[in-house]
């Protein structure tokens, strides 16, 4: 891939990564309350999720699953009830201190939370094949595709683990700290809207 292939794909990807949804709201609810480890997780679980579909695309496999419309609308009112759920655990409030939030358990519920919001979404496979018509020809071979892919996971993982850092920075982190609780009330309707447009405008 020649570098200003790469870098069309970059800044494309950079400007799809830090557009405001529902990643970012489950990112910035799981940092602010579980602190900047849980945010991290988070952050790198959801780049693994948004990978798979990066990986299907670059390898065909996106193309027959978009032929599958009972599969693609299945897995879209999942994704939407996924939202949704999030959105009432974090209505319904938790008490859960950050030390607690380091547990094990609670560190695979922040891995899961980030995975499932990429997974959940498969309006990402329409994204990327219409990003990787772009740059993807016929005689691209597998270095090429796996420098594509590798770039819509980095871009991925960093953008979200930078917002992961910048809240959990001290004076930031203060701020934010004296309203968790309306926060956690705001993200949790957030994520139920989310989650309600979803399903009524399929």
């Amino acid at each position: 891939m020649e570098l200003t292939s790469w870098l069309s794909l970059l800044t494309i990807c950079v400007l799809g990564a830090t557009m405001p949804g529902p990643s970012l709201a489950v990112v910035v609810q799981v940092t602010l309350r579980g602190g900047l480890a849980q945010g991290i997780i988070t952050a790198v679980s959801h780049a693994i999720g948004v990978g798979i579909y990066a990986l299907l695309t670059a390898t065909g496999l996106a193309v027959i699953m978009q032929t599958l419309p009972q599969l693609f609308f299945g897995i879209q009112i999942v994704g939407a009830l996924f939202l949704m759920y999030l959105g009432i655990k974090a209505l319904r409030g938790s008490k859960s201190s950050v030390n607690a939030e380091a547990s094990e358990q609670n560190t695979r519920r922040s891995a899961w939370s980030g995975f499932l919001t990429a997974f959940l979404n498969p309006k990402l496979a329409i994204f990327f094949t219409a990003l990787f018509s772009q740059f993807v020809r016929a005689d691209s071979d597998w270095l090429e595709k796996a420098i594509m892919v590798s770039t819509v996971v980095g871009v991925d993982a960093i953008w979200y683990c930078v917002v992961a850092v910048v809240l959990t920075r001290g004076s930031i982190k203060a701020r934010f700290s004296d309203w968790s609780g309306v926060l956690e009330k705001v993200f949790g309707v957030v994520l139920v809207s989310l989650g309600v447009k979803l399903i009524t405008t399929l």
